[in-house]
């Protein structure tokens, strides 16, 4: 999972498609969220770079890290070895809850292993829609704290909308969301993103004028609590090592208010 090593240009326009998802995903763990979102994170990588993703999430490494995730993915033989759980949704409506049906005995000995987590993120009959039209309808869905949760079902379901809604781009019109016991509803986007909860939107959501490191400062740009941000970029540097090198300075901090913004960690 790391960007080519070499000089690299000056922004990251000239990085392929594989690199600029890697760069993606390193940028939301820059932050060390509590809670993941990755909306087809796969897309562009080769097998071999699955594989390492699949490692990254696995169950040993969240545990590691303190990550939760929730997953929407097409890629099924890889997604399946890294999930505790699978949700399924039909044209807005949840149809399926529950583990996949096949045994996996590296996932069921981690979902053992989670007992006594407790809940992270709690939706109650979420209803939202796109100005006239209603995309997820009564949709219940709870995740304990160290989960790996799929979301699936085929185009238009409402996938991406439901992580939109987790995240606090898009309001419901009905329900109850709740992320550690903090109503997320009544909170402002801008105040949800410090709950711990990172996003790995669908389509690339990078700036692609700014280098590499600019682009993880965006992940930085509010103070992280308890570390420096060089800290912080030691952290993503760690995971992806051949990063370090490849990425140009860059001193000046990025705006606070962007809106392309990853979410700052929330915990110390």
């Amino acid at each position: 999972m790391d960007l080519p090593s070499g000089r690299p240009p000056p922004t990251i326009d000239g990085l392929g498609a594989a690199s600029l998802k890697k760069l993606e995903l390193a940028r939301a763990l820059a932050t060390q969220p509590k809670l993941l979102l990755a909306d087809e994170s796969l897309n562009g990588l080769d097998h071999s770079e699955m594989d390492q993703a699949a490692d990254m999430l696995g169950a040993g490494s969240r545990k590691e890290k303190g990550i939760t995730i929730v997953w929407v993915e097409h890629i099924m033989g890889v997604l399946m070895r890294v999930v505790d759980r699978v949700v399924v949704l039909d044209h807005g409506e949840k149809i399926f809850d529950g583990a996949p049906q096949w045994h996996n005995p590296i996932r069921a000995s981690s979902s053992l292993s989670r007992g006594g987590c407790g809940m992270m993120l709690e939706l109650k009959s979420i209803d939202v829609g796109y100005g006239g039209f209603q995309a997820l309808f009564d949709v219940t869905m709870n995740v304990e704290a160290g989960e790996a949760v799929a979301v699936i079902g085929s185009n238009g379901a409402g996938k991406t909308t439901l992580l939109r809604v987790i995240s606090g781009l898009l309001a419901p019109t009905a329900g109850a969301m709740t992320m550690e016991g903090v109503d997320l509803i009544a909170t402002a986007p801008h105040k949800i993103i410090e709950t711990g909860i990172a996003h790995v939107p669908e389509g690339r959501r990078l700036f692609p004028r700014l280098s590499v490191e600019d682009n993880l400062r965006m992940a930085l740009s509010s103070p992280p609590r308890g570390k420096r941000f060089a800290e912080r970029l030691d952290y993503v540097y760690g995971l992806f090592p051949r990063l370090r090198s490849g990425a140009p300075s860059s001193p000046a901090p990025c705006p606070a208010a962007s809106s392309r913004c990853v979410p700052s960690r929330a915990r110390s």
